[in-house]
């Protein structure tokens, strides 16, 4: 039986940001508490997965209400198998570059910078730390003002990230990097 703080211990050390709220991947969750009660959450309370579709790829991902529901699946059904030992031994799908929302808020405060009467993160410093691919994916995908914004300063065009488009710039990260242990576990299936 798992504490409530154990839970948030194994969705807090998993989460990262997509979207508009921390999740953490179905895959994870079934490794955690198995896919009868991932299914069983889900059905419960089906907004609690998350899809999301790039190209031809579809992700899945729970939230933390649905992570909750799989645990009192767990506890309730009395799974003595499921121990806080065990749960500490699955091995991390994630780096330590996938944010939840509160760290992709910490990092906004250190980062930011004020430039036209508001607090922005440097297209530069957003690329450092996700790539240029997610940020120039934000760009690409939205317009400026809500997400990302410019302006010039002489014959420099500076280019800086809102809160909100910082959050999306992560989420693009996030998905990718999920995208990449996807394509890494399907190989290393192949190679058994």
């Amino acid at each position: 039986m798992l504490s409530r703080a154990e839970i948030d211990e194994l969705f807090n050390h998993e989460s990262f940001f997509v979207g508009d709220e921390d999740v953490v991947t179905v895959e994870y969750a079934e490794k955690i508490f198995g896919k009868n009660a991932v299914k069983y959450a889900i059905r419960q309370h089906n907004s609690s997965q998350k899809i999301y579709m790039r190209g031809k790829e579809f992700f899945r991902f729970i939230e933390r209400y649905g992570f909750l529901i799989a645990a009192d699946f767990i506890n309730s059904k009395n799974f003595e198998k499921q121990t806080t030992r065990k749960n500490k031994k699955i091995m991390s799908m994630h780096s330590e570059k996938l944010l939840n929302e509160n760290q992709i808020k910490e990092l906004f405060k250190k980062e930011s910078v004020f430039l036209y009467m508001k607090d922005v993160v440097l297209y530069e410093r957003a690329e450092t730390i996700f790539g240029k691919e997610a940020v120039e994916y934000v760009i690409n995908a939205s317009n400026p003002g809500g997400l990302w914004s410019y302006f010039w300063h002489g014959d420099n065009r500076i280019v800086s990230f809102t809160l909100a488009g910082l959050k999306q710039v992560s989420s693009y990260y996030s998905v990718e990097h999920v995208l990449k242990l996807r394509e890494k576990e399907k190989q290393k299936q192949c190679e058994e």
